[in-house]
């Protein structure tokens, strides 16, 4: 099995040490860790991958002191929002990581769910929050996503017994989450169905169009009705680039058929949802918005 990657999210300048705690032991369980500092306030000791300077600059802010400098505490946390946002989905597309572990209060948690709320549901994601205590309603956060939340029980400022053994826990939900992929989330008709698919997105590089290009219409069209296994930023997204190998082939019915028959896949998923904030989320999503404008 390939080395698994875990993108770790908080914020150094008031957690540092709980985030190191964290990425220690999911090391040490064999996963490789990418740790972004989503802080404002000062650098931390310990160097992250991705700087809170890089997170401010995907959120268009070049100079994050002349920031802090204004003392606009709100403007801080909306632009580490979106920088982490940026900065989360860049990585996703890249293939970069298998799952997420966020730790936060109020402004972290905040920043953590929005970051994650950006990837493909069925994406491991698990969220240390002190807000997740049940008192507090902590649906904004997770929306119509599949974020696991967690009660840190005590404020994450220090590590304690107790401390210690939440965040052990969470680690290892995370960690069983995304080495427990290719057995569950690849398993059964989907496994199938992903052997199958799973070199389309290698099909933008090599212009070639894969055999049977209605089978595999029928089988993007199945998935997304039924929401299995993919998310639907990936099932759009194999929409696109089949109807783009089929267009580089010469063969641009065929590739005219597919959009016809992505859009239709769309608007059946969206006329059976019936809450109105999921069919917004749904049409959101990237892929789902250039399938319908084609």
């Amino acid at each position: 099995m390939t080395e698994r990657t875990i993108l770790l999210i908080g914020t150094m300048d008031t957690k540092e040490e709980e985030l190191l705690f964290c990425r220690d032991l999911m090391r040490k369980k064999g996963f490789r860790v990418i740790l972004m500092d989503t802080g404002i306030l000062r650098d931390p000791k310990i160097s992250p991958d991705i700087e809170r300077y890089e997170v401010a600059r995907a959120a268009g802010v070049k100079d994050l002191h002349a920031l802090v400098a204004t003392g606009n505490k709100g403007l801080c946390i909306e632009t580490m929002i979106k920088g982490a946002k940026a900065k989360t989905e860049e990585l996703f597309h890249k293939k970069a990581f298998d799952g997420i572990l966020g730790i936060g209060g109020g402004q972290g948690t905040d920043i953590c769910a929005t970051a994650m709320r950006s990837v493909g549901r069925g994406v491991p994601k698990v969220l240390v929050s002190t807000v997740a205590s049940g008192k507090a309603t902590f649906g904004t956060y997770v929306g119509t996503t599949d974020i696991t939340m967690m009660h840190s029980i005590v404020d994450i400022q220090g590590l304690n017994f107790l401390m210690r053994r939440v965040l052990a826990n969470a680690v290892g939900a995370i960690c069983g989450m995304v080495d427990g992929l290719d057995e569950e989330w690849l398993g059964g008709r989907e496994n199938s169905y992903l052997k199958y698919m799973q070199g389309l997105l290698a099909l933008r590089g090599r212009r070639e169009v894969p055999p049977d290009p209605a089978g595999a219409v029928e089988l993007l069209r199945s998935s997304l009705r039924n929401t299995a296994p993919l998310a639907e930023q990936d099932i759009a997204t194999r929409f696109l680039v089949l109807a783009e190998a089929l267009v580089s082939a010469g063969r641009a019915d065929e590739a005219a058929g597919v959009l016809t028959e992505g859009r239709a896949a769309v608007e059946e998923k969206l006329a059976h949802t019936l809450s109105p904030v999921v069919r917004d989320s749904i049409r959101s999503i990237p892929a789902i918005r250039s399938l319908l404008s084609r």
